[in-house]
């Protein structure tokens, strides 16, 4: 019992000094603000979570997002506690015979086990999981609690392990619908214990209502709509909402990809990427070990291990078939942890088995030095989980994160009072559901989610007329704002506005001086996807600001705050992109040049970059290199008509006038509604290639379609000259 304590307690102390102290970015939001009003969350649902939750929720410790991020940890520590059941379990059973366990004396008997349970617990994917409100320590925790049970009653028998068995099946398939996956395992291993199985028919009766009992739980999602929570994910009140709920049908099909041998090897080896990051590859030896070891002991608990595994791993492979990027794989790693947990398992069995081959070569030795051999193989097996503990902790440690909670506050307060938001983004719309529901911020505001479906129809107060005469109009992005004759778009802090005109820039520069802006430059941060794109969301609003005052000509206040915006992240290519645009208006060249270099580092595929640095070459006198970079635009985007028209430029600058006017009409070509060409082509006609009629008419369509355009008199006055010359002659 004190080590069982031992494989839960520690990896919860290193749970709670990792805990993330509010909501974290992705789900947690969304999963805190459902659990506190009881809401419905997005598809599948998770009832049963919604409801422990809840329960944890009322606990008197720390605040609400604490309580859930708790809940995680004391899933995942109790998963490790039940590795370790497991491992010790195996170990006992068909491991060690009585003489051998003498010889290893206690800290060596239990060694291997809470090795397993360790690396378990301190895997770098369930430990993130671990310290934030999630739904996938608590998925593992009843997928290693089935297994514990049918343990149990394989080895002393009696129908009551297997009636909680089926009662916790129905619970994790109600948990999550990867469930499904595992249960072909399960099968596995009762058909091989059928006699068993079937000994009392009565008992499958059981079985399959214990099994339905804990599916029943879905019955939480119509009931609760029913109620019109705060947080209302797509209604599920009638049977057919309810199962269109359940089977995530509002998401459309998992795979968004068709199968392909090669895209099979690369998810292959990312996945296998992913398990070396876990515990790291000298451990993943003990593991084939430990495999090996159960192949010639005890074959059931072989096939029902390495099947759990396989279905957790190449089964997730095949039902996602996922593209390979670093975007997808943080997306899909969490389904793979019931796969990292069985090869702790393997490696916990390897260990015990290698400590019993040492013993045995070790035959000649006395009994005294055979047992103090065992002790020392019993303090050092455990040790190995350093390993991935070391390895893991910074990445994991979420103990100073608060950039989603600042986010839902930073927008609250941008927003004037009785003002309507749209949102359709996951992070900014998660972060809005925590600050409003169970942060009780800013009650005056309207939220419009424009995602898949609209989760706040109930939150008061409705949005109501969409006037922004009568109210201010908001959008996290300019997308989700609806359009209006008469108004534009326009970006305020880390949001846009529906106005008639551009807001004072003082004013736009006191709303920053108010954002809670704690961990944007932790670099630490970056490497996780969500916390990453949500920096760089902030990097894109104060560049774009440092643009604005560029162009007003406050120079220095524009270089400060694109100062700032590369302190939050460096890596980002459009922080350097924005750096680039303030020098270009400044005409430094030499130093937007620099800028355009390094954004170019981050993203070389971009185009706006490309172009850009173009652009600046030509103004530094280097035409051939600005041609370049134009021509290698337009292989990565040919149909861009503004290339086109600038590299026109280019070639009137360097004074090929033929390639010139072939890359305007290219332009004009892709698209006739784009009026700068036009006039760039007509100015050929009329002075290089000396067409005048085709001059004329090319202004003319210009005017036509840019008649308040700023050079629109001159343009005029030229026509007026040209026809007058034409006449003349």
């Amino acid at each position: 019992m004190a080590w069982w304590l031992f494989a839960v307690i520690l990896p919860l102390g290193i749970y709670l000094r990792t805990l993330c102290p509010t909501i974290f970015v992705g789900d947690s939001g969304e999963l805190v603000a459902g659990t506190y009003c009881l809401g419905i969350v997005h598809p599948p649902g998770y009832p049963l979570y919604c409801l422990v939750g809840r329960l944890m929720a009322l606990l008197p410790v720390g605040g609400v997002a604490q309580r859930l991020n708790l809940l995680s940890a004391l899933c995942a520590a109790m998963s490790a506690g039940l590795v370790f059941l497991l491992a010790a379990d195996l170990g006992q059973r068909h491991g060690l015979r009585e003489k051998e366990k003498a010889q290893l004396g206690i800290p060596g008997i239990w060694a291997p086990a809470l090795l397993a349970g360790l690396l378990c617990a301190f895997s770098k994917t369930l430990w993130s999981q671990a310290v934030v409100a999630e739904v996938y320590a608590g998925h593992l925790f009843l997928l290693l609690l089935c297994l514990v049970l049918l343990a149990l009653w394989e080895e002393r028998g009696g129908s009551r392990y297997l009636f909680c068995f089926a009662f916790v099946l129905g619970l994790a398939l109600a948990h999550h619908p990867a469930t499904v996956l595992v249960v072909p395992a399960f099968l596995l291993f009762l058909v091989w214990h059928r006699r068993w199985l079937f000994e009392n028919w009565g008992n499958a009766l059981i079985l399959v209502g214990l099994l339905m009992l804990g599916l029943s739980v879905f019955l939480y999602l119509p009931l609760r709509a029913l109620a019109n929570p705060a947080l209302d994910w797509g209604h599920p009140v009638s049977i057919q909402g309810t199962l269109a709920h359940i089977t995530r049908a509002s998401y459309g099909g998992l795979s968004k990809h068709l199968f392909s041998w090669k895209l099979f090897g690369d998810q292959i080896r990312a996945v296998s990427g992913l398990l070396a990051e876990q515990f790291g590859s000298v451990l993943l030896t003990f593991s084939v070990v430990g495999l090996a070891a159960l192949f010639r002991g005890f074959r059931i608990w072989f096939s029902l291990t390495l099947c759990l595994f396989l279905v957790g791993s190449f089964g997730v492979i095949l039902v996602l078939n996922f593209p390979v990027d670093p975007k997808s794989l943080y997306l899909v790693k969490v389904f793979f942890i019931p796969s990292f947990a069985m090869v702790s398992l393997w490696a916990g069995m390897g260990t015990g088995w290698l400590a019993k081959g040492i013993l045995a070569v070790t035959a000649s030795f006395g009994s005294i030095a055979r047992r103090l051999l065992g002790t020392i193989l019993g303090i050092l097996i455990p040790l190995l989980a350093v390993v991935p503990l070391w390895g893991n902790f910074a990445a994991n440690d979420r103990s100073r994160d608060y950039l989603a909670a600042d986010l839902g506050e930073n927008i609250l307060i941008t927003l004037e009072p009785d003002a309507l938001l749209f949102t359709s983004r996951d992070t900014p719309t998660f972060s809005l559901a925590f600050a409003r529901i169970v942060q009780g911020l800013r009650p005056d505001v309207s939220l419009q989610h424009t995602g898949h479906a609209d989760i706040f129809r109930h939150l008061d107060p409705a949005p109501g007329l969409l006037d922004p005469e009568v109210r201010p109009i908001y959008g996290i992005i300019p997308t989700d704002l609806p359009k209006m004759p008469g108004w534009t778009t326009h970006q305020l802090g880390i949001v846009y506005q529906m106005r008639r005109s551009s807001m004072e820039m003082d004013k736009r520069l006191r709303i920053w001086d108010q954002y809670s802006l704690r961990g944007l430059g932790d670099e630490q941060r970056r490497e996780d996807f969500f916390q990453r794109e949500l920096i760089r969301n902030y990097v894109s609003a104060r560049g774009n600001l440092a643009q604005d005052l560029a162009r007003e000509g406050r120079f220095q206040l524009a270089l400060r705050e694109v100062k700032v915006a590369l302190a939050m992240d460096t890596t980002f290519f459009g922080a350097h992109l924005s750096m680039g645009n303030v020098c270009f208006q400044m005409g430094e060249h030499g130093q937007a040049a620099q800028a355009y270099e390094r954004a170019l580092h981050w993203a070389p595929d971009n185009v706006e970059i490309i172009n850009n640095l173009a652009l600046t070459r030509g103004h530094m006198g280097d035409i051939q290199g600005a041609i370049d970079l134009y021509l290698r635009s337009i292989a990565l985007v040919p149909q861009f008509a503004k290339t086109h028209n600038d590299l026109g430029l280019t070639y009137k600058a360097a004074g090929l006038y033929p390639q010139a006017s072939e890359e305007y009409q290219r332009a004009i070509q892709l698209d006739p509604g784009y009026a700068d060409p036009l006039r760039n082509l007509g100015v050929i006609y009329a002075y290089h290639l000396v067409d005048i009629p085709k001059a004329i008419a090319l202004w003319q369509r210009y005017l036509d379609l840019s008649p308040e355009d700023v050079e629109g008199e001159k343009v005029s006055a030229e026509i007026q000259r040209l026809r007058d010359l034409m006449e003349n002659e």
